[in-house]
């Protein structure tokens, strides 16, 4: 093993050079669809095929709670940064708030999508977003309330990303758009249109809400686009890693340069950096003697520093890696070196044997 493979990873690579999980997370029955991660990297939610959603603690790899309350598969859930909320929605047409402390429900929103469900939580905890059919709905979390409705897509919505300060949202749809959002001068007014030549299934946003990535699969062909959310902008156009649809998006908020973690259903989460374009590196879940197919990611997240990644898979597990040292090694990097970070940690990782080819 390499001596920077073992600074980044510890212990945790395995024999194909690619960094092995450091826990696998085992509670649900089915398939999972989505997780998240507090912005420590202590607490994760997910939620499956088996009409649940699981509380982790991370520091242990024990189930903290199960919670019920869907009569249907949940597609998605959220957490806040504390860790103290969580939200799923479900093709039973509703969204569960929780304490995710406690466990318990607190209240639930009814009357929404059955089919290309997401919904989007605001890291306090306060609002969310929730795809209904063609539109998109803006929650109040707290008083259990509808804000506004996002109208504009002229078919049903596919996904739906907020940003950190709640401020703006993105939306994808089958009309082949990406819509961008002002939620907060404008209640929901339309900020740009991102237009595209085939159905649009998943966005995300930076932190500061100035870049976002819109996915899509056209004729077996898996790429996503990087756009300025400033103008309306593309900055970077189809790019290609995955060998299946991009299921989801997340970016490192602590990050010097705009550092995003794609999921895969081709068992992968690759690390981008969008300012340059580049794929940094990835993290693969499958081992020798066990096919790619029961561990195709339907998500991930990462915690606030990008030391902790989950990632939800089809197996009924969720897949943990503890990038120990990933913050000593930004840190170094940012403090005694003057080259851009952008150019020097691909050199790095190439260096560590943990860049899939």
């Amino acid at each position: 093993m390499s001596a920077f493979k073992e600074l980044l990873f510890g212990q945790n690579a395995n024999v194909f050079g690619k960094p092995a999980p450091s826990m696998v997370l085992e509670g649900h029955s089915d398939i999972v669809m989505s997780c998240a991660i507090s912005a420590d990297g202590s607490i994760g939610l997910s939620c499956s095929h088996d009409n649940t959603c699981i509380v982790w603690d991370l520091e242990t790899g024990q189930k903290a709670h199960i919670l019920r309350g869907h009569t249907g598969i949940v597609h998605c859930c959220e957490i806040s940064a504390n860790g103290s909320i969580g939200i799923s929605q479900s093709e039973d047409g509703t969204l569960i708030v929780w304490d995710t402390k406690e466990g318990v429900m607190l209240r639930k929103f009814k009357g929404l999508s059955q089919c290309f469900v997401k919904c989007a939580l605001h890291l306090d905890g306060g609002s969310a977003l929730a795809t209904r059919s063609n539109d998109c709905l803006v929650l109040d979390v707290k008083s259990g309330t509808t804000k506004f409705n996002l109208k504009g897509h002229d078919k049903l919505v596919t996904f739906c990303a907020m940003s950190m300060d709640g401020k703006v949202a993105m939306t994808t749809s089958l009309d082949t758009t990406g819509l961008v959002w002002d939620l907060e001068q404008n209640k929901g007014e339309i900020r740009h249109v991102l237009k595209h030549h085939c159905a649009v299934g998943m966005c995300a946003m930076s932190p500061d809400a100035e870049i976002g990535v819109t996915g899509t699969t056209n004729s077996g062909h898996y790429t996503f686009s990087v756009w300025n959310l400033v103008s309306g902008g593309k900055m970077h156009n189809a790019l290609v890693g995955h060998r299946s649809v991009v299921e989801t998006c997340f970016f490192v908020p602590s990050a010097k340069d705009s550092i995003a973690v794609t999921g895969s259903l081709d068992s992968t989460c690759i690390f981008w950096n969008l300012d340059e374009g580049k794929k940094l590196f990835s993290l693969r879940a499958s081992t020798k003697g066990r096919g790619c197919l029961a561990c195709r990611f339907q998500s991930c997240a990462t915690s606030a520093d990008g030391s902790t990644v989950i990632a939800a898979s089809q197996d009924t597990t969720c897949k943990l890696w503890k990038i120990h040292s990933h913050k000593q090694v930004l840190h170094v990097l940012e403090r005694d070196l003057s080259h851009v970070l952008s150019v020097l940690f691909p050199e790095i990782l190439d260096a560590c044997d943990c860049m899939e080819m």
